[in-house]
């Protein structure tokens, strides 16, 4: 039997894992306390910001990539003790302050390049084509 496991909680297949995923991220934010929240856990700052989610309707679809020569496509990225950021399977290694914190990855499609936001901050830019297999043809 395969098992998926996050810390000390381990998922053994789909079913579990898809029936006990909201209440780990509950756990989760409401325990796990982070420097870069300045010692508070995600359920606090979500609390403290007033953050309201935007649920998206079950009939939405994502539109087709048919063109990728304008445009930006943004990924959140939680970059671990590693130094990676994960972009569709390609690793870029990062500075050591982008550790343990969540960053904003923006493909610039027109100027071929990764832009890392640390917050509203742009940390660093990094060379980057947009891989044809990527892209959805039409």
């Amino acid at each position: 039997m395969t098992s998926v496991s996050f810390g000390s909680s381990s998922f053994g297949v789909t079913r579990h894992l898809r029936s006990q995923s909201r209440n780990f991220e509950l756990h989760h934010n409401m325990h796990h306390r982070y420097s870069y929240l300045k010692g508070k856990t995600p359920l606090e700052v979500i609390q403290q910001e007033q953050f309201r989610a935007m649920v998206l309707s079950p009939r939405f679809k994502l539109p087709e990539i048919s063109d990728s020569s304008y445009g930006t496509i943004s990924l959140i990225r939680f970059i671990r003790s590693d130094h990676v950021l994960d972009v569709f399977g390609k690793h870029f290694m990062l500075p050591r302050d982008l550790i343990y914190i969540y960053v904003r990855a923006r493909i610039v499609t027109a100027l071929h390049q990764i832009q890392v936001y640390s917050g509203q901050e742009m940390a660093l830019c990094l060379p980057y084509e947009l891989s044809s297999s990527i892209i959805t043809e039409s």
